[in-house]
């Protein structure tokens, strides 16, 4: 059992008549918990601050997420924040119009944190979820 995930990125910026960097993809493939299978897709409409939705997916172990602002309105963004315990929590991403955050490799949850929540900059946002298990992959 190998390369049963995939994380993929690539990120451009061309400014100046400058490109930079020159189109570097990274890739890397994941090989995932034996025992773990549990994935999950949905469109979460947010306004204020709500957990990420995670459906089924087994938190209690490393676990895989990525976001995409499903919204077209201009100057507007979704807010990516960590939980870290109750009250505690820090804005530390934002996706605007189409952009996407992650693929991340979250930690596994001990007493519900941490844990990424989403809320919307003004009104309703729609934002796509897609999660899976990944657990250690040794076992």
């Amino acid at each position: 059992m190998s390369d049963e995930a995939k994380f993929t990125s690539s990120m451009t910026c061309n400014k100046n008549n400058s490109t930079l960097p020159a189109d570097t993809v990274s890739s890397k493939n994941i090989t995932v918990e034996a025992a773990l299978s549990e994935k999950h897709f949905t469109e979460q409409d947010i306004s204020s601050q709500e957990d990420v939705s995670l459906g089924d997916v087994d938190v209690s172990k490393e676990y895989a997420v990525r976001l995409r602002s499903l919204d077209t309105t201009v100057d507007e963004w979704i807010k990516v924040v960590l939980v870290t315990s109750g009250p505690t929590s820090n804005e530390f991403g934002r996706m605007r119009p189409g952009e996407t955050f992650g693929p991340v490799r979250m930690i596994a949850q001990s007493g519900g944190f941490p844990k990424l929540a989403i809320a919307a900059s003004t009104g309703t946002k729609v934002c796509r979820v897609e999660a899976f298990e990944l657990g250690d992959p040794s076992l």
